[in-house]
């Protein structure tokens, strides 16, 4: 059995907490290369950041469900990719379905952050993480699905490759799903 696409889309891609005093790249105006906005990690980067034994803890928001803690481990790496695998439990523990894994390659992970330039916004924020205050790339899609208003925000810490720390989904402005990274133990850069 194969996880969600949801959690196909961020698993592979984590998210860090603190900026530890660390001076911040500086990533802004936001560059475009061939109509797409600038990704924020490399697929060097993103690999690097999750040897075997990382993993990633969320915490998954929807508007008509109980919210479901989804862990992501890193159980195998190589140059190409890497096989994870997903648990997903309700806040008090009890299974979402079965525990399943996923073969993905570093530049597919990291293509799930590519956006073209028409539809997004880009800023470098201060965001507070489970461990405290963290510099931010906030990248935001505006668009139409099936006559709605979609907002999507995804943030993402600079200092830790990978998935985002937040990512919230906004449906003719109502809140339709929120991701929020509640731990992880992924390598940070610098």
């Amino acid at each position: 059995m194969r996880p969600n696409l949801l959690s196909l889309a961020f698993a592979g891609l984590l998210a860090g907490t603190t900026l530890s005093g660390c001076q911040a790249p500086v990533f802004a105006p936001i560059q475009y290369h061939d109509g797409f906005a600038a990704q924020p990690f490399s697929a060097a980067d993103i690999r690097a950041a999750h040897p075997v034994g990382t993993y990633t803890l969320y915490r998954l928001e929807t508007s008509d469900a109980p919210a479901v803690m989804q862990l992501t481990t890193w159980i195998e790496v190589d140059e190409q990719g890497c096989t994870m695998s997903f648990e997903q439990t309700l806040e008090d523990g009890s299974p979402v379905g079965e525990r399943t894994e996923g073969y993905e390659g570093w530049q597919s992970l990291r293509d799930h952050a590519k956006w073209p330039e028409i539809a997004v916004n880009f800023s470098q924020e201060t965001w507070e993480g489970p461990e405290g205050p963290f510099e931010a790339w906030v990248y935001e899609t505006v668009g139409k699905q099936d006559g709605s208003d979609v907002v999507e925000v995804f943030v993402f810490d600079i200092l830790s490759p990978g998935s985002p720390v937040e990512f919230t989904r906004t449906v003719d402005g109502q809140q339709a799903f929120r991701m929020a990274l509640v731990e992880t133990n992924r390598r940070k850069r610098g």
